[in-house]
């Protein structure tokens, strides 16, 4: 009995250093590079862009024998409308995998994704078109052109592979987002977006942490800038459209637009999207700028013909000092008038 339990150890060992070999074997048997044309054709088979890889695809294994990819310089073209600037580009993309899900089970597991350098450009000319429109190739097209719905299949097989979602971690640097609408004259630039999140699984909160730049334009007015620091407790349900946001902390810095001074404000809430059914939630909503502060909530009901109603109450706070703190006089002579309000 002893020796078949040795013998079963010493199996298992073998087993184990056979499959710490092949790992660390992996980057010397197998080279990404090679496999550059078949990503460029794939993607321009589904979606009738041009994809360069001018870096270099590396494949290493780390020591704790997750398989790690990770993608140099990237950039995917816009339409043909729009030959001069790339719909995406990326400095790095990195993924890794769990190793023995798949050796064991062919088995895609995300244990990480880490972007750094990603930038996004969506764009529409003056006569309304944009340079997202035609994503999804001649198929995509088509089905769009005629019509199509997907059909019961198709949409049960989509919310099974979002329901079996499951990332240890994304963490990203540097995103930055610009939309410019030349048909309308305004623009929206969200820069330096650094962000993290926790292992993100369908119907379990995870911790999402933000912080970015906003510059909104519009025609020749001054734009607004805002710097924005976020963190809140997610959860998706993907396959119901359904997304609940919990212990909500927001900080922001506002300036431009017409604003006599930089305003600093903080925000918390809870918030209840369903798409589905289209009912929007804001819960223990308050809103503060130095003494000043509004609580409140707010539903949303009907994207169409939008149905809202809510709730505000303003504890009491002193107008002359918040219009102080604004650089703000009042006309009174009366130092006792508007010190105490309340709504």
């Amino acid at each position: 009995m002893k020796k078949s339990a040795q013998w079963i150890l010493g199996a298992v060992a073998a087993i184990v250093i056979l499959i710490i070999i092949a790992a660390l074997c992996l980057p010397l048997v197998i080279n990404p590079n090679d496999y550059k044309n078949t990503i460029t054709n794939l993607v321009r088979e589904k979606t009738g862009r041009t994809l360069r890889l001018p870096g270099n695809i590396k494949l290493r294994v780390s020591p704790s024998l997750d398989v790690i990819f990770a993608l140099g310089e990237m950039e995917l073209s816009s339409s043909p409308d729009f030959p001069d600037t790339p719909f995406l580009s990326s400095k790095s993309v990195e993924t890794q995998l769990a190793l023995w899900p798949l050796l064991a089970h062919k088995e895609l597991k995300v244990t990480h994704i880490t972007l750094h350098g990603v930038n996004l450009h969506l764009l529409r000319n003056s006569q309304g078109d944009a340079n997202w429109e035609d994503l999804g190739g001649s198929r995509q097209s088509t089905i769009q052109k005629q019509g199509a719905k997907p059909t019961k299949k198709q949409r049960k097989s989509s919310e099974q592979e979002l329901a079996g979602l499951d990332i240890g971690g994304i963490e990203a640097t540097d995103i930055n987002v610009d939309f410019i609408d030349k048909q309308n004259d305004r623009s929206v630039s969200l820069n330096n977006l650094n962000l993290k999140i926790g292992r993100l699984r369908p119907g379990q909160p995870f911790p999402l942490m933000t912080d970015f730049n906003v510059i909104m334009a519009a025609g020749r007015h001054k734009p607004l800038t805002a710097k924005i620091h976020s963190q809140c407790d997610l959860t998706l349900f993907p396959d119901r459209q359904h997304f609940v946001i919990n212990n909500l902390k927001l900080k922001g810095t506002l300036n431009g637009a017409g604003l006599p001074i930089e305003l600093d404000l903080k925000l918390s809430a809870d918030a209840d999207l369903n798409l589905r059914d289209e009912k929007i939630e804001l819960k223990n909503l308050v809103v503060k700028h130095g003494a000043m502060q509004a609580e409140g909530s707010l539903s949303l009901a009907g994207f169409s013909a939008p149905r809202a109603s809510g709730t505000l109450r303003i504890p009491e706070f002193s107008p002359r000092a918040q219009l102080g703190v604004l650089g703000l006089t009042l006309p009174f002579k009366d130092i006792k008038a508007l010190s105490r309000i309340s709504a």
